[in-house]
């Protein structure tokens, strides 16, 4: 009897960690689809030839992983990381569209990024996203716990210029 219960907690245990599995990819591909809408806007607004976005969810990952006793301590779902870091994603592009929109010299030089990659911070208490320009590629170490207005981003992307 006694393994019988055993077995059962075990399948049961297996079971919750595909499940969150799929909520996780669920989060991802809608934070994924939400960037893809932004970025069309982003390139009418800023008149770049390309531009790219690439989320390294690998990083989200690792975040998760090594920060699982403060995620438990707030009862804070991976899912919603995801999920809350694709509309601070999209929250930098839509930035991007607004500076473009309202000055001209900007537009032209934004016009000429071509890549956004949106890497997570370490550690899930670090709220603020930081922002750098190499060439022609805008990196953002999404931060956590921030709030996701485009707003937020305008003064750090005139910075960069």
């Amino acid at each position: 009897m006694k393994l019988k219960v055993i077995a059962l907690v075990v399948l049961q245990l297996t079971a919750s960690y595909a499940y969150a599995g799929v909520k996780d990819k669920k989060a991802i591909r809608g934070a994924d689809e939400v960037l893809i809408e932004n970025v069309a806007k982003t390139q009418a607004a800023c008149g770049n030839a390309v531009l790219e976005t690439t989320s390294d969810w690998a990083s989200f990952e690792a975040m998760i992983e090594s920060n699982a006793d403060v995620l438990a301590d707030k009862k804070y779902q991976t899912q919603w990381i995801y999920s809350q870091a694709g509309e601070r994603n999209a929250a930098v592009l839509e930035a991007l569209a607004k500076v473009c929109a309202d000055d001209a010299d900007y537009k032209e030089e934004i016009a000429n990024l071509s890549q956004v990659i949106f890497v997570s911070k370490a550690d899930f208490t670090d709220t603020w996203s930081d922002l750098s320009l190499e060439g022609n590629t805008l990196t953002v170490n999404v931060g956590h716990y921030m709030t996701r207005r485009s707003d937020d981003y305008i003064s750090k992307i005139k910075a960069l210029y």
